[in-house]
């Protein structure tokens, strides 16, 4: 159970952007290396000695769920797609019954929360998916579409156009990834990447590479650099003041498509690689030098078997690393920079357990499944070391959990309901359904005023519903 659902639960965010802040006046350094130094790995299992207790289970009454009316589209198929950095516009596409396809095309469009109305956008069909999406928020709030015929800058919702499609010497045919701020971003064409910046819309292109177009990649917390997968796996550093790019490390992708994720950088100088099919996860250096997480971080190699995924703080420049293993008796690991010390997260009653992706900075939200296949919710605060798990919820269907990007909510659906809690304490602030019908939580707004959820009708066709949280 824990490998295949951990395994869609990586497709499902291999393609968010990182989390990391620019800096633009910041000098170049010299070019890395190419030359890659490896440390072996062993493979000295890690003990199985979770040391936290989880506190009692509250049982509390639970209040009729609300009928969900009020919906932004229905149809046969939509693909949600994404918010704007302020929280007001959602965008999505919906699909007829003979374009529900892998990539398929659809119509878009842009929900307004303020006005509670979508505003459709005609010229842009295609690139409907997270893997393949051809629009980006620019820093003064318009919106960037690559569309199928021209590309144009607008306010969302309004008619005032600026057709950019001249900057572009060739057709954009994703948004890879972007620094927070929004003042850089790296796009692919059919033939290559091109960095560009919104301000005075300059576009440079990567000179002379085409590896990893549909892998991951991130910008270095500075913005200096962008650390990118491979097709089959490698690391490469693009420099974004000279364009060009160097293989610092080799390593093998465990399912091709450069990886299960986007590198995730620590600091400025070290980012780490998800997992690798030779290595396991890797911490890798500007210089082209790979560390064995394991090693590293956990007192013991880890192997294929892992994966790691980091949490950092901008702010601080601490981070987290949060070290699965699809070993259903090895317990989940947590490090914590600040202190330098690492623990074992283990649940009563439960036999395997994974973090639900994503959380937030301040809270775990842990899936597991009992000896008698029912599944729960756990919460636990990232901080202090050693902090006690809370059971939020339990089921004998699966659990699709969401937390909320900042603040205390997360949004739980099972079946045909959804519930909102407050973390850690579980207070239940609102709960929904749909009769017949399977609901998902498919996330918050960035500010947490909004909530995104999807019903599905087992005959067929979907239904988009966003709710204000604040008012639940």
């Amino acid at each position: 159970m824990k490998f295949q659902e951990t395994v869609w639960l990586w497709f499902s965010i291999v393609w968010l952007l990182a989390a990391c802040a620019s800096n633009e006046e910041q000098l170049a350094v010299t070019e890395p290396a190419p030359t890659a130094t490896a440390v072996p790995a062993t493979t000295t299992p890690l003990p199985n000695t979770p040391t936290p207790t989880a506190t009692p289970v509250r049982e509390t009454a639970v209040p009729t769920p609300s009928p969900l009316e009020q919906s932004v589209a229905a149809a046969a198929k939509i693909t949600e797609g994404d918010w704007s950095p302020d929280g007001r516009y959602f965008t999505y596409w919906t699909h007829t019954a003979e374009e529900a396809d892998v990539f398929m095309p659809g119509d878009f469009y842009i929900y307004d929360t303020e006005q509670e109305q979508s505003c459709p956008f005609a010229g842009y069909r295609t690139g409907a998916t997270t893997w393949k999406r051809r629009h980006l928020w620019l820093p003064n709030g318009e919106i960037l579409v690559f569309g199928d015929e021209d590309v144009v800058a607008f306010q969302p919702c309004s008619n005032d156009f600026a057709f950019l499609t001249d900057r572009f010497p060739e057709p954009i045919t994703r948004v890879v990834t972007a620094v927070p701020n929004h003042s850089h971003f790296l796009l692919t064409s059919e033939n290559g990447y091109w960095l560009y910046q919104p301000g005075g819309h300059q576009v440079q292109p990567v000179a002379e590479f085409s590896q990893g177009m549909d892998g991951g990649a991130a910008f270095s917390p500075d913005g200096r650099f962008v650390a990118l997968n491979g097709d089959e796996g490698g690391s490469y550093l693009l420099d974004v003041a000279t364009a060009t790019v160097s293989q610092i490390a080799e390593w093998t992708s465990p399912l091709g498509l450069g990886g299960l994720g986007a590198p995730e950088w620590l600091s400025n100088t070290q980012f780490v690689i998800v997992t690798s099919k030779d290595l396991g996860p890797l911490l890798i250096d500007l210089n082209g030098t790979i560390q064995n997480i394991g090693l590293t971080f956990f007192d013991r190699a880890t192997t294929s078997e892992n994966a790691v995924f980091a949490l950092r703080d901008d702010a601080s420049g601490h981070f987290h690393l949060r070290l699965e293993t699809f070993d259903e008796d090895t317990p989940l690991r947590l490090y914590h920079s600040e202190i330098d010390e690492h623990e074992a997260i283990a649940l009563p009653g439960t036999h395997e357990s994974y973090v639900f992706t994503p959380a937030n900075e301040h809270w775990l939200l842990l899936r597991a499944y009992t000896e008698d296949n029912r599944t729960e919710l756990w919460v636990r605060p990232i901080d202090p070391v050693n902090s006690l798990p809370q059971r939020l919820a339990a089921h004998e269907e699966t659990i699709y959990p969401r937390a909320a990007p900042i603040g205390d909510h997360a949004a739980v659906g099972y079946s045909n309901k959804i519930e909102v809690f407050t973390l850690p304490d579980a207070t239940l602030l609102a709960s929904y359904a749909v009769a017949e019908q399977t609901i998902y939580p498919l996330g918050f707004s960035p500010d947490g005023r909004f909530l995104v959820l999807e019903a599905v009708s087992p005959e067929g066709g979907e239904t988009l519903f966003i709710l204000p949280v604040n008012s639940s």
